[in-house]
């Protein structure tokens, strides 16, 4: 029985040194992994500490954030009254109501919202935008403004509705310049709200030029301000935040045993017994095989939005399968993220055709009609017929029964003859030009 004894305690002891020994040589390898994967991207000349992606403080007479602050304030004193509230509703609105523009007017003329609309300009006019943010805490991080700046751009939208040409234009203008403010902060949800403001001025400038005759001094200073927003800097600015302030910050969380329990209840009840040992000695290997997996697909997907759509290789439709299924965290931080390099091409496209839409009906006023090929446009209007964000091809140009229509064929990649779907997933995205 000594003997019997004996051998069950070296055996014991022998599967202890193994599995302290396999431990030691996971914990190494997906430790130089980790490692690994922090030097690739140091090597891409991607950020890699809060200091390089976080706006620098703005001296205070150049910072628009103290105005909009102000305008925000009054525009939730505005949205408690009931006359605002039927205002807002219109705005809200795709298609404008029969009743909409005298709606519009009436609220437009009170001086409150004249007030409003003051401190937006005034707060555009400024040279740069930053909000007073502690951007070192993570999912705590708060954005208070954020749907206060679509409310404020409907109001703009159904300013230059109600306005005459220039004025409507200034309108335009002051909420693409308001969006732009937006932009600085490397967060993916500004980023998101940046490209909303930008949408609700882009829609609302084809129903400028569809309701009225824009002087073509104005319509060239519109189109120079959208072409300006042109480009991907700021998705991938905030894909690099979204790695260092949200996804650094989740995966140090478990380094700091204070902080775990909180990670723990956000996981939820099935895996919360497993999150509140994650960073201890006992869990590292996988901890630190999933921080490189989540840090390898970031890294992915910037690489990626730098390149066109149409060459790319978008994570959505594989982003699950990539996730091994030990990477517990990943698996929370990162399929939200999918689906946007999609929705930055079709903001982008959207930019791109509203700059042409507005040289080929500056075009017609020149010529009394618009060209019958994209090679007849005139040089100042358009250097050269723009490509498509989703097919790398010519937009498409072409005249239905109903009318003259450009149009991309937007996320789904699909020529669609011009049809624009229920939402960004389907259908075409067109730009129906003002008729004969």
């Amino acid at each position: 029985m000594k003997r019997a004894g004996k051998l069950t305690l070296i055996w014991i002891a022998g599967v202890i040194i193994a599995l302290i020994g396999t431990h030691a040589i996971l914990t190494a390898v997906t430790g130089a992994r980790l490692r690994a994967v922090y030097k690739e991207l140091e090597e891409a000349g991607r950020p890699m500490t809060m200091e390089e992606v976080v706006p620098p403080e703005i001296p205070e007479a150049e910072n628009a954030a103290p105005l909009y602050l102000a305008a925000f304030e009054l525009l939730e004193d505005l949205r408690r009254k009931e006359w605002f509230e039927e205002f807002e509703d219109i705005a809200a609105e795709k298609e404008l109501p029969t009743n909409g523009l005298a709606v519009a007017g009436q609220a437009l003329a009170r001086p409150e919202v004249q007030e409003l609309l003051e401190l937006l300009k005034r707060a555009a006019a400024k040279p740069k935008c930053r909000f007073d943010r502690d951007y070192a805490a993570g999912a705590g991080l708060l954005l208070p403004e954020v749907s206060q700046f679509r409310c404020a751009a409907r109001v703009l939208k159904m300013s230059a509705l109600a306005n005459d040409a220039p004025k409507a234009v200034d309108d335009l203008i002051l909420g693409l310049d308001m969006a732009e403010h937006v932009d600085p902060d490397p967060i993916l949800l500004c980023y998101l709200v940046r490209i909303a403001i930008a949408n609700i001025m882009l829609e609302t400038a084809h129903d400028v030029f569809v309701r009225k005759t824009v002087p073509d001094a104005d319509a060239a200073r519109l189109s120079a301000r959208v072409g300006a927003m042109r480009g991907s800097e700021g998705f991938i600015r905030s894909l690099d935040g979204e790695r260092i302030l949200f996804g650094d910050w989740a995966f140090d969380m478990f380094l700091d045993r204070k902080r775990t329990a909180d990670m723990a209840a956000l996981a939820g009840e099935e895996t919360s017994p497993m999150m509140f040992f994650y960073g201890g000695r006992l869990l590292r290997p996988l901890w630190q095989a999933d921080r490189t997996a989540y840090m390898r697909l970031m890294h992915t997907m910037t690489q990626e939005a730098m390149k066109p759509v149409y060459e790319a290789k978008p994570l959505d439709d594989r982003l699950e399968e990539m996730i091994p299924r030990y990477c517990i965290l990943t698996r929370m931080l990162l399929p939200a993220l999918g689906q946007m390099a999609r929705i930055n091409a079709d903001a982008e496209a959207k930019l791109v055709m509203t700059q042409t839409g507005i040289a080929l009906i500056r075009y017609k006023a020149r010529h009394g009609a618009y060209p019958e090929s994209t090679a007849a446009v005139d040089k100042d209007l358009l250097t050269e017929w723009p490509t498509d964000p989703f097919t790398g091809k010519p937009f498409i140009y072409r005249t239905t029964a109903e009318g003259t229509i450009l149009y991309s064929v937007g996320i789904n990649g699909e020529d669609d003859g011009g049809m624009p779907g229920k939402d960004r997933h389907d259908g075409d995205i067109v730009w129906e030009l003002p008729g004969d």
